[in-house]
């Protein structure tokens, strides 16, 4: 699964996170979408319009919110139309859950359509349930043959940032089944320059200057440097971004053009504002 990547191959997209909804069960004080219950949302027509635009070849994409579990018949939907579109071989598929919603049946179903990943992203004291549900669901996801990343700690020490997310994603490529547990801390999420939606205006965030988003995978490592990094390119909604949502503007709306446009405005062009 794991490829090349060539900056100015607009028909390959190395890591695609997709927030197609702001609909959440919960209203967490530390959401960066504004996500709850009566967060935006796209409607079915929308969505089909952003997956016929994606690029010919995505190695990792994750579909996240709000909480995609919340709008079942659209996350359904979606993987359907998404896995007619890649196959599991090419294109690894996770889903970024709280949990809060998930079952066995939710699950088996997940899995039968061809998702490879789960990841819960509720492990913290903000969420509703402050992680009271790992260890049930944990033990749901090793009941289907699910696998987790559990490296030796001591053999990550001193191995960079791009090193320890290689290991990771051989083992994901590894193993067909695999599951994660994460959540907000004084690190993650909250820590640094992520000053948007509730956690800016709850005062959560850490406000900490040294903090460079920029050097992070999952910010803007290498954006606009020339090199040949892997890139993750965000959506949010509407809106296409070239890292995940703690960049502050979006640069297009996604069933407008094609999303190899998005990578290479992404890359090459300065002045967002006159992207449509």
């Amino acid at each position: 699964m794991s490829k090349s990547f060539n900056m100015n191959d607009f028909n390959h997209i190395p890591y695609l996170y997709w927030v197609f909804t702001h609909v959440c069960n919960d209203h967490c004080d530390h959401c960066y979408n504004d996500s709850g219950p009566q967060g935006d949302r796209l409607t079915d027509e929308e969505c089909l319009a952003i997956i016929k635009n994606l690029p010919p070849v995505i190695d990792r994409l994750m579909l996240s919110g709000g909480e995609p579990l919340a709008l079942r018949k659209q996350l359904y939907l979606i993987v359907d139309t998404l896995r007619e579109k890649y196959d599991k071989e090419s294109t690894k598929l996770t889903i970024q859950t709280n949990g809060d919603l998930l079952n066995e049946k939710k699950l088996d179903t997940l899995i039968e359509k061809g998702v490879n990943h789960i990841g819960i992203a509720s492990i913290d004291r903000y969420h509703k349930n402050k992680g009271e549900r790992k260890e049930l669901l944990e033990e749901l996801f090793q009941s289907r043959g699910m696998e987790t990343f559990s490296p030796d700690e001591k053999e990550m020490e001193g191995l960079s940032d791009e090193a320890v997310m290689a290991i990771h994603q051989q083992f994901e490529d590894e193993n067909t089944l695999t599951y994660g547990f994460m959540g907000a801390n004084e690190d993650f999420w909250l820590g640094g320059n992520w000053a948007r939606g509730r956690a800016y205006e709850n005062d959560l965030w850490m406000q900490d200057h040294t903090h460079n988003f920029c050097a992070m995978h999952s910010g803007a490592k290498g954006f606009l440097g020339g090199k040949d990094n892997v890139q993750e390119i965000s959506y949010s909604t509407m809106e296409s971004k070239p890292v995940l949502p703690g960049y502050k503007g979006a640069h297009g709306r996604c069933p407008h053009r094609k999303s190899g446009r998005y990578h290479a405005a992404g890359f090459e062009i300065r002045d967002f504002s006159k992207i449509e």
